[in-house]
C-alpha cells in the first residue's frame, strides 16, 4: 500500500531546501507552501507540470526560482536593472504554472512583474494563486505574448524592461522574439533566459540576434547544470562581458 504524500508545510519546505544549501525565511516558506498547495490541487485537474509530488516540484522546478532570485539580487545584476532609473518591469513570457515567476516573486519582490499566459485555464490558475498569496505588484496578462508589451508598457514610464523566458521559446528564438517585440518600446531592455545549455558557448547566435551577454550564472539542480543568462542590446552602453559563477 503506497505511503501518503508528505504534508506540505513551511517547516518541511525549509528542511528540504536546507538539505541543498538553500535558505528561505519563515514567511517565504509559508508562501511557498500556499503556492505548492494551489499548484498541486490544480495539477490534479489540468496538467500544469509533469511532477505529481510537491517534493519533486520543489526539488526540480522551484529550485530554479531560488537560484534566479539570488542572481537578480546580486550587486552586478541589480545595478544593471536599476541603471535606467525607476524600478524594473519584468515580463514573464509563457508563465504556465507560475514557474519561475511566483516562487521568484516570493523571494524577489522588486519592481513590477507580469505573468503572461495565452492559455485561459492556466491564466485562471495564475490569478487564483496570486489572489491567495497577495504578492505585491504582480499581475497576470491573459493573452498572446506578441500583444503583451504594447498593451502593458508605455515609453514615458521609467525603468528597464526585463523579458524573461524559462520554457517559452528556445533561447535563440526568444532573443529574436525580444528584438522584435521589446526592441521598439523606446525604453531600456534586458532579456533573461533559463536554459539547460550555455548560450555563452554560441556568441555568434547571440550577436546575430542583436544582443550581448552581460551576465551569466551556472548552478546545479538534481545533479544537472543549468544556466541563467542576461542579455542587453549590443549597442547598450552597459553591454560589457561579466562572468559570474
Amino acid at each position: 500500500m503506497p505511503k501518503p504524500s508528505e504534508p506540505i508545510t513551511p517547516s518541511a519546505i525549509t528542511t528540504r531546501l536546507a538539505a541543498t544549501d538553500m535558505a528561505v525565511t519563515a514567511d517565504q516558506a509559508a508562501s511557498l507552501a500556499i503556492y505548492l498547495e494551489t499548484l498541486s490541487s490544480w495539477n490534479r485537474r489540468i496538467n500544469l507540470v509533469g511532477h505529481v509530488a510537491w517534493t519533486e516540484i520543489l526539488d526540480d522546478l522551484v529550485a530554479d526560482s531560488l537560484h534566479l532570485a539570488a542572481f537578480l539580487a546580486s550587486s552586478e545584476v541589480a545595478g544593471l536593472l536599476g541603471s535606467a532609473g525607476g524600478e524594473p518591469v519584468a515580463l514573464d513570457f509563457g508563465a504556465g504554472a507560475g514557474l519561475p515567476g511566483i516562487p521568484l516573486r516570493i523571494l524577489w519582490p522588486r519592481g513590477d512583474y507580469v505573468l503572461i499566459e495565452v492559455r485561459a485555464k492556466r491564466a485562471v490558475f495564475l490569478a487564483e494563486a496570486l489572489a491567495r498569496l497577495s504578492l505585491p505588484r504582480t499581475t497576470v496578462f491573459s493573452g498572446r505574448a506578441e500583444e503583451a508589451p504594447g498593451r502593458l508598457l508605455t515609453p514615458d514610464r521609467p525603468g528597464l524592461v526585463l523579458g524573461l523566458s524559462r520554457a517559452f521559446l528556445p533561447w535563440p528564438r526568444f532573443l529574436a522574439f525580444a528584438a522584435t517585440h521589446l526592441g521598439d518600446l523606446g525604453r531600456p531592455v534586458a532579456v533573461l533566459c533559463m536554459t539547460g545549455d550555455r548560450p555563452g558557448d554560441d556568441p555568434g547566435a547571440i550577436g546575430g540576434a542583436g544582443w550581448a551577454l552581460c551576465a551569466e550564472s551556472a548552478y546545479a539542480v538534481l545533479g544537472k547544470t543549468r544556466y541563467l543568462s542576461l542579455f542587453v542590446p549590443k549597442n547598450a552602453s552597459r553591454a560589457l562581458p561579466l562572468k559570474m559563477s
